[in-house]
Order: C-alpha cells, then structure tokens, then sequence
C-alpha cells in the first residue's frame, strides 16, 4: 500500500488515515473573535465516514458514478466532506473560481455541462438568476441556508445516506479505476479564457506522493490553508487542516491578525499562502516584531514571490524553516520547486541580470525540455524542434502529475499537448524559460505576453527582473505596442506607497540604459495599483495594462 492509500480512486487516501489515526482532528473550523459560532471539528474517521454516508446520500437523490458535478461551496467541513463523497460515489466534481465573476462561472459552466450542482444560498441564486446549467443540471443540493426550489438539504442528504449506512453503493469498492476522470479543475483565465482540465485519481495520487515527499507533508502537520485546492490535499496526507475566516478569491486582502492568531493558537507547521497574502502577512507582523515560529514551512505559489517579501517572511520563521515556491500549473503541478534560501543566496542575482525567475530544479519523476518557440500546434516534437543550451524557449513537461486533456476542448488539447521523442506526452506550458548548467529552470515570462521588436523578443520577467530591488519601485510590467515584430515596448512601473513619480522616473530610465536587454525601453509610465488575477491577486494582468498603454501612448 501507498503511504496515503491504495491507489485507485483517491478517497482510499482519507481511508488510510481514517485507519492509521481515526481520533486525530482531520478538519477545524476555530473560533474567531467577533464571529458568533464556535469551533468544529472532526476526526479522520468521522470525515471518511461522513463521505460514505454522504455519498450513499446523494445516490439515493439520483446522482451516479461518472456525473460531473458542480459544487460552489466555500471551505467547510461540509464542503470537505461533500467532495470527498463525490470522490467516494465515483462522480466528478467540477471545481470553478467563484472570482471569474458571473459571466466567467457561467461561460465555465456552458463547457462542464454538469447535471448535479452543490451550492451555498449565494450560488444557488445565481444558478436560478442567471440560468446556469438550465439545459444540463438535472438535481442539485442546497448547504446553509435554504432557497425555495433550488434543490434538497445537505441534512437532508446526510440523513438518506445514514438511513442506508448498510447498503452498497452503485457499484463495488470504490467507483473510479486509478485512471478515471477524478475531478475537473478550471484554470483562473489569468492569461486566457478558463479552461477545465481532467484530473484523473492517479494525478491526484502523484501529487500527493511528489508535494508530501518534496515538503515533507504528513501526519502531526498542522496546516492553514488560504487557497482552496490545496486544502484538499491536507486530509489525504493526513495533515490537520485549521481553516482561516476569508474571502478566498481576495487573499491579497486577508485579515493578517486572524492569521497570526490562527497560526499561534493552533500551533501550525504549515501555511500555503499567494505572494499578495504573503506580502500582507508581512506588512503586519515585521513592524510589530511577530514571529510565526512553529511553522516550519511556508509555500507560495501563482506567481513569483518579490524578494522583498521572501526576506521579511523569513524573519517570521524559525531557524531551519524556510518559505518555499513550487512551480507549475493547474495542468501539471509540481514540476520544479526553490527555497527563499536558494534565491535570496544567489539566484536573486541572475534575476537582477535579466535572466527570469530561477524557479528551480525539477521534482523527481518530472522531466522538463526547452522547445524553439512556436504559437503554432505540435503533435510531436524531435531534438530539432529543442532549443540549444541557455537558450529560451518553451517549457514543456512530462511526468506523473501531468495531466491529459481539456474536458471538450480538443482544439486547445492540441495546442497544449505534444508527444516527445521518449514517446510521454508533454504539456506546453505557455511559459518561456531556460535552464542553467547547474539543472536549475529559469523562468521568463509567458509566451503569449513576449514583445516582438524589430531588434529581437523581449520577454517580460527577464526584463522587469532589472529593476527589481530598485529603491521606490515595487513591480513593474513590461507590455508591447504595435504588430509582432515591430512593436514598441512600454514598462509600466507600481512604485512603493507615498513615493513620488517625479523623482522615481529619472532612476527608472537610469536603470533601463544600463541593461541592453532594457535600454530599447524609452516609455514608461505610471499605475499606483497593477490589476492582478482573481485566484492569487499575484499574476499581472499585462493585457490589461497593454491596452491601457494604447489609449495613452501615441
């Protein structure tokens, strides 16, 4: 047996510590002050247990193995206990950023056709409201308070499931082999629009076999996660999970001192937080001397974390502990992971020179090639289509954690999928790098954000990473104007709060003129606040900003 279960369908994960340690809090909901409810929690026993009741539940409401099934419910006990049902029954929950905003959940929707929708009140309304699923969704069941007509009580469903404790779900063991679609997750359209990639349990058992192996992830950690996916993976590798009070589509907006307690209180080795939270996290607890000493990590993730805010976390931790960012994507994750040490020991430099973000090197079982750069498909690539040493180009990987396909789009599975000459199938992971000759990936920015000049490409971490730790600047975001090839490249600067612009632009262009990658850069201009993606509040959204730039630049 695996050290989290049997491999199969990946709810024999929680049925190895439900057997291992079936009295430990597998899941807390604390006590906040100012907040009238007190604190819940359940073992790891009563969480499998609840999902098989759950799972008998829903059966008897009509759902089966192979539904896709939406679910819209914040993090929970009841929203832990409800997906691992689903995992349990053998439907396939289909997990959607409420952050994309209405007209993105519904266009998520459109592609996913589910026929059951688990929701909160909130969600239930805007499914009535504005006709999510009208053609396809068929049952849905309704957590917290009740609307009328929108769908059967999660007590409800507890109570039928308990009623059939005895009873053998629609098919033998677990429904689901190890290659079954598991789950289907929606990327955050960041960079594009969503899109829903099919997760089968044995991408679901790679991930926790590479995350609790590179991490050292296991049981007696107690986590707080502020970012729902990764929550899921806390019960599987036996962690204790202490679930933080916030609005998860606004991390960078997170109450600090609920944290801190959360953390203090409950005595957490681990927290998973994005750059902005982080960022936050910090602007608190550094002035007021806190630290955070029995974490023993911090992994942050969904955009490169600024050194400045990988030094300040640093002081919150004890020795030996470290803060940690893992690269990949909702397609494919992990595939390499660095430690706060390692950058701000040396790689820090390199970024400053121009070469990208070191990301790190690649996890075990995971292989990363570099490949010429293409927006065009490929079905297969050879050694003639890899880019020469040191050269940038496409990251493409291959490994266990790689997943397979878009649900209904075969248009940008062929975009994003090709198969290498070891005959694996790699994905195109849409972001441009290199890699050094000590192994370690440099990443340079995403593919579709390059600026095509006459003089040559330039790519956007590679040539904002030169300005970083520039007194007065906080980020910066390079964007193009113009055709490919001849564009006209334009840097936008944030700068540190209550600095002035007039007296930061002539250090900018200083700077600019000593790099030749930047000095081609004569425009820049000026945003108090960079729009940022809706899942981390970390990624810029250059898009944005480019078009911004058009309205402003002749």
């Amino acid at each position: 047996m695996s050290p989290v279960g049997r491999e199969g369908n990946i709810v024999a994960a929680l049925e190895n510590q439900a057997r291992t340690q079936p009295a430990f809090p597998a899941l807390v909901e604390p006590k906040i002050p100012g907040l009238r409810r007190t604190e819940r929690s359940v073992t790891f026993s009563e969480l499998f247990d609840h999902s098989t009741v759950l799972a008998k539940g829903l059966a008897q409401h009509g759902f089966a193995p192979g539904d896709r099934v939406a679910v819209f419910v914040p993090p929970s006990i009841e929203s832990f206990a409800l997906i691992f049902g689903l995992f349990r029954l053998g439907a396939t929950p289909v997990m959607i950023d409420p952050g994309l905003g209405i007209r993105g959940m519904g266009h998520c929707l459109e592609q996913a056709r589910p026929s059951g929708f688990l929701g909160i009140a909130k969600a239930q309304v805007a499914r009535l409201l504005f006709g999510w699923g009208k053609s396809t969704i068929q049952r849905s069941v309704q957590v917290g308070p009740s609307v009328p007509w929108a769908g059967v009580g999660y007590k409800e469903i507890f109570r039928a499931g308990a009623r059939e404790r005895n009873a053998d779900l629609p098919t033998a063991g677990y429904s689901g082999s190890h290659s079954s679609p598991a789950a289907i997750l929606f990327t955050s359209g960041s960079t594009g629009p969503a899109k829903g990639v099919v997760y089968s349990h044995s991408h679901f058992f790679s991930q926790l076999r590479l995350l609790g192996g590179h991490f050292q992830l296991g049981p007696g950690d107690i986590d707080i996660p502020t970012f729902p996916l990764f929550g899921l993976f806390g019960p599987a590798l036996g962690m204790r999970e202490v679930i933080p009070v916030m609005d998860f589509t606004r991390p960078a907006q997170v109450d600090p001192t609920m944290l801190t307690d959360l953390v203090k209180n409950h005595k957490a080795t681990s927290l998973f937080g994005s750059p902005a939270l982080l960022r936050r996290l910090c602007s608190f607890s550094v002035p007021r001397g806190l630290r955070l000493e029995t974490l023993g990590r911090i992994v942050s993730a969904g955009a490169p974390v600024p050194f400045d805010v990988v030094a300040r976390v640093k002081t919150l931790l004890s020795a030996g502990a470290d803060v940690h960012t893992p690269y990949g994507a909702t397609e494919a994750l992990p595939v390499a992971s660095i430690s706060g040490s390692e950058i701000l020991g040396g790689t820090r430099e390199g970024t400053e020179q121009g070469l990208g973000v070191c990301v790190g090197r690649p996890m075990s079982e995971m292989e990363v090639r570099i490949l010429k750069i293409s927006d065009e498909p490929m079905a297969t690539f050879g050694e003639k289509d890899l880019a020469w040493p040191r050269e940038v180009g496409e990251i493409a990987v291959a490994g266990p954690v790689v997943t397979r396909e878009y649900f209904g789009r075969p248009d940008l599975t062929a975009l994003h999928k090709t198969i290498g000459p070891d005959g694996r199938m790699y994905h195109r992971m849409g972001d441009l790098g290199h890699v050094d000759g000590r192994g370690r990936l440099w990443m340079c920015g995403r593919k579709s954000q390059r600026v095509e000049t006459a003089q040559g490409p330039l790519y956007t971490e590679s040539v904002e990473g030169i300005f970083t730790g520039l007194e007065g600047v906080r980020r910066t975001a390079l964007v193009g104007l113009g055709t490919s090839g001849a564009k006209k490249p334009v840097l936008w600067v944030e700068p540190e709060e209550n600095i002035p612009w007039e007296g930061l632009l002539p250090r900018i262009r200083n700077r600019a003129q000593g790099h030749p990658m930047s000095a081609r850069i004569t425009t820049f201009l000026y945003e108090p606040a960079f729009p940022v993606d809706i899942r981390h509040n970390s990624k810029i959204q250059r898009e944005v900003l480019a078009k911004r730039a058009g309205k402003l630049v002749s």
